[in-house]
């Protein structure tokens, strides 16, 4: 196995004439959580469609764009691998359908089924993530009925029922509450220690759970600073980020900044 989740080097996005990322150079590996941390406008989004292969590098430059190891991948079979988990995933899923037909149609690659009849493998992997996700018990709700919290975690088992090798966050706590947010992480941190490299893409300090390894942040489409999450998360470094004075406390392994 390729030692590296990610492997861009000299990555540079262009549109309308813009530079959006600009010779960023960005390595994950295995193990390594990370967290890709920066202001809004930064680069984040457009980053992570790297990653999801909605976007591609400008080609007029050399550059690494590889993940996984590989150069070339179908979508499918990338989305099998690393896992992607965003606030637009609910405006794709039907409000009348139910929590356990959101995780069993990602088996067909679709984002809705109504009460469609699947295989017993099928009914198993997906009925297994909601149980790791401990929302097995809202099956039968419509995805509608349910929290924003708990919505969030049926969409996570969507994707970790194809045991992937990573797990992508983008923006993972925007709408939950400060109870909903605390089981959020608490649920990151345990998905963590089963072994699923965790990559996190925010700009709120709130998002940075404890096993966060690597921190890699962006500010104007460009790498800012990269480094060891300890190295890294200081008032210093967070001021010249969000061109701010931040202060910034750390209790139990979370960070607050203001």
């Amino acid at each position: 196995m390729d030692d590296k989740i990610i492997d861009f080097k000299n990555v540079t996005v262009v549109r309308s004439g813009t530079r959006i990322l600009d010779s960023v150079d960005l390595s994950i590996g295995h193990g390594e959580h990370t967290v890709i941390l920066g202001p809004n406008g930064s680069g984040k989004s457009t980053l992570i469609k790297l990653m999801t292969r909605e976007a591609y590098p400008y080609k007029m430059e050399p550059f690494t764009f590889k993940i996984f190891g590989e150069e070339n991948w179908d979508i499918n079979t990338l989305r099998g691998k690393l896992g992607i988990v965003s606030d637009s995933m609910s405006m794709f899923v039907n409000p009348d359908v139910n929590c356990f037909d959101v995780v069993a149609s990602s088996f067909y690659n679709a984002m809705n089924m109504y009460n469609t009849q699947v295989s017993r493998e099928v009914s198993e992997k997906s009925m297994e993530a909601l149980g790791f996700m401990e929302v097995a018990r809202l099956k039968a709700r419509l995805i509608s009925e349910i929290s924003s919290g708990e919505a969030r975690r049926v969409f996570i088992a969507r994707v970790l029922a194809h045991n992937p090798k990573a797990l992508l966050l983008d923006e993972p706590t925007n709408s939950l509450d400060i109870h909903a947010m605390k089981k959020f992480r608490d649920t990151i941190s345990r998905i963590a220690k089963k072994g699923v490299t965790i990559i996190i893409s925010t700009h709120t300090m709130q998002d940075i759970i404890s096993g966060i390894k690597k921190v890699v942040m962006l500010k104007e489409g460009k790498i800012y600073l990269s480094g060891k999450k300890e190295e890294a998360l200081t008032e210093k470094n967070l001021s010249g980020l969000f061109g701010m004075q931040i202060k910034l406390v750390m209790e139990k392994g979370n960070y607050t900044a203001f």
